[in-house]
């Protein structure tokens, strides 16, 4: 289509020149010969013609593939779309094949870590997209035992404040 295009554009051009050089033609004509002038400007508008009608045959066929490359564009992408995730899941597929899919998708990533860790997906088209995701626990948290299990084996509780114990007084002198 692109060679197609170039060669419709290359007959624009030509048809510019031709049309330049009648109308240059007819500029330097001397006026006293009339004929010469006459046949020279209708040469000239010829030559007009044919430009603006390259001209409207390029844009027309430039919008008709417009139209048809945009269709073919959009089953070149929704045909990649479909079969990314059987492609994905491929247990012949190797892992550094999988990378290569994903670093030709994503352009980068941004983690922020605060109460909630904060993703944000930029892909190579410019499209971000931002995901919140739960904090996981500390491997001591995942391990520990559920406060209701202690409270059902062992009903009395593990820390108890002292009930008024009797406090050793010391008397305090300075020196001198």
């Amino acid at each position: 289509m692109e060679e197609a295009d170039a060669r419709r554009y290359q007959q624009v051009e030509r048809a510019h020149y031709e049309a330049e050089i009648a109308r240059w033609r007819h500029f330097y004509v001397d006026p006293n010969h009339r004929l010469v002038a006459a046949s020279l400007e209708a040469d000239w508008n010829a030559k007009l013609r044919a430009l603006q009608n390259a001209q409207m045959e390029y844009e027309r066929q430039y919008q008709t593939n417009r139209r048809l490359l945009h269709e073919q564009q959009k089953a070149a992408i929704q045909t990649p779309a479909t079969y990314f995730q059987r492609v994905w899941q491929d247990p012949q597929l190797p892992h550094r094949e999988r990378k290569r899919l994903v670093r030709s998708l994503i352009e980068d990533v941004t983690l922020i870590k605060a109460s909630m860790i904060s993703v944000r997906v930029r892909f190579k088209g410019g499209t971000t997209q931002t995901m919140a995701l739960s904090l996981s626990k500390n491997s001591w948290q995942l391990r520990q035992t559920d406060p209701q299990v202690i409270a059902v084996i062992d009903p009395t509780p593990v820390f108890q404040q002292p009930t008024s114990l009797p406090l050793p007084r010391i008397a305090w002198q300075p020196s001198s």
